[in-house]
């Protein structure tokens, strides 16, 4: 039987793409643990239980096992995750061997001015557009950065989760 590691290689290899870290450690963590949880019937589904929590259950013998549910996974993830395709953009476009972090830095402020323009246009697909550029900026910093996105959220999260403020004139000033 064939490691994770060895299975996620001859994906890569047949597709002709690398995987994020990101992405390798939840596919090692979610195939490992599938493995685990399967019992020695063929087959089964994975469900939500009545409590809510993610389960894999036999259909031959009823058996139910909690499943991890991703929810803290980044929201890039697969085979040809946006990430990984965005990664490659970057790359095929020179951006990640010629541009530099600072002015990346300025095209992700180019593209905040646009979601702001389209804001006050009340125009959702623009706002749609813009928040996309938006994210296209910032995980191709992060790859100049050697940083992962959904580490820097979760950051962010932890400083903020507990943050005391008010809001003022439409913004949440902090304490």
């Amino acid at each position: 039987m064939k490691t994770p590691h060895q299975v996620i290689k001859q994906i890569e290899d047949a597709n002709e793409l690398q995987f994020n870290q990101a992405d390798l450690d939840w596919i090692v963590i979610a195939m490992e643990e599938y493995a685990s949880l399967k019992c020695d019937h063929p087959g089964g589904l994975v469900m939500t239980s009545e409590t809510g929590q993610t389960i894999h259950k036999c259909l031959d013998c009823g058996n139910e096992r909690p499943v991890h549910d991703f929810t803290d996974k980044p929201f890039f993830f697969g085979p040809l995750s946006l990430w990984s395709l965005i990664e490659q953009w970057a790359e095929e476009k020179g951006i990640l061997s010629k541009a530099t972090p600072i002015k990346q830095a300025m095209k992700t402020q180019e593209e905040v001015n646009e979601l702001c323009h389209a804001i006050l246009d009340e125009n959702r697909d623009e706002i749609k557009d813009a928040i996309g550029d938006i994210m296209v900026t910032l995980i191709i910093q992060c790859k100049m950065q050697s940083m992962d996105l959904h580490d820097c959220l979760k950051s962010a999260y932890n400083v903020i989760k507990s943050r005391t403020g008010k809001m003022v004139d439409g913004v949440f000033v902090k304490d």
